[in-house]
């Protein structure tokens, strides 16, 4: 018993420093966040990598609008613990509505590091218009269409310039045509004046 106590030390004093180790107070787990409340005015924590905006929005709406504070709450996890999913919300005016929305952040040690440091998850966002909005700023507005669930496409002043395009076409097409006439047309007068009459080639040329 006396040989068991200091071999029980021993042992302790060697397990207990990784035992006891703690990430610094700026390292947290992103599934310990419950909720994140982001800015337009602020940038995030950085350590690693460079500071980005806390918010950025992507896509033609975002020239008539840009969200101002935004706040997004923990749904659980899907694929593994730290896979996080987003309910993001933001105050906005009618014209408007959130589309697709990604949260990241830095990764603590690493990219692939389950801690995250503390401040710094932004979130890019995508800004869609409501049907008031495109009645107000047209459909070009907008990049995406549909319900706003992030699926979609882009058309931008499609129909408008393809419109101008095909009216151009048509006054050259025009144009041409009448040179075309004048052209033949002042030919048979010369060949009139000085011959008389056609022969036979002059008669194919105008035929």
């Amino acid at each position: 018993m006396q040989l068991l106590y200091p071999a029980l030390l021993a042992l302790l004093t060697f397990t207990t420093p990784s035992l006891s180790a703690k990430k610094p107070k700026d390292a947290i787990l992103l599934s310990s966040v419950k909720t994140l409340t982001l800015r337009s005015n602020a940038l995030t924590s950085h350590r690693r990598v460079s500071a980005i905006p806390q918010l950025k929005c992507v896509g033609p709406a975002c020239k008539h609008h840009a969200v101002e504070r935004m706040r997004c709450t923990n749904q659980g996890s899907s694929y593994n613990e730290e896979d996080i999913e987003w309910s993001c919300t933001a105050d906005m005016p009618e014209d408007f509505k959130l589309g697709s929305t990604e949260v990241t952040c830095e990764g603590y040690a690493s990219r692939d590091d389950p801690y995250i440091l503390k401040g710094s998850c932004g979130v890019e966002y995508r800004l869609l218009l409501t049907e008031q909005g495109e009645e107000r700023f047209g459909k070009s507005g907008s990049s995406w269409t549909g319900s706003g669930d992030g699926a979609g496409g882009s058309k931008f002043g499609g129909d408008g310039e393809e419109g101008v395009g095909a009216e151009v076409d048509g006054v050259l097409v025009a144009v041409i045509h009448m040179i075309l006439l004048l052209h033949i047309l002042g030919r048979d007068t010369r060949l009139s004046k000085k011959d008389g009459d056609l022969d036979s080639g002059q008669e194919q040329l105008l035929g």
